[in-house]
């Protein structure tokens, strides 16, 4: 084999490797069938699947009861939010009047 031919593989190689890791890393890249099959079964486990055509609610809102709860998020106290609100007005995060609702 001579240079140029095992230089053109190797370049090529590369490219087909490059090309494979920006696919893999691409979000919008398609799904396998085994990730649409996996997301399937999490919807219904959860209820996330349409239960009802006329209003579009899901199966966990027209029957709570029977799917796990969804998890929220820790709501803060008063005090937590008003050090918030004094720590961004003080670096200036929050202009003051938008603070004080003007």
């Amino acid at each position: 084999m001579s240079f140029r031919t095992s230089a053109s593989l190797l370049a090529l190689s590369l490219s087909i490797f490059a090309a494979g890791h920006a696919v893999a890393a691409d979000a919008d890249a398609p799904k396998t069938r085994a990730q649409v099959q996996a997301e399937r079964a999490e919807a219904v486990r959860t209820g996330e699947v349409v239960g009802n055509d006329l209003t579009g609610q899901k199966l966990n809102e027209l029957f709570p009861e029977r799917y796990p709860a969804k998890a929220r998020a820790a709501a803060k106290t008063r005090s937590e939010v008003q050090t918030e609100l004094s720590q961004a007005l003080r670096t200036g995060s929050v202009p003051a009047s938008n603070a004080l609702g003007g």
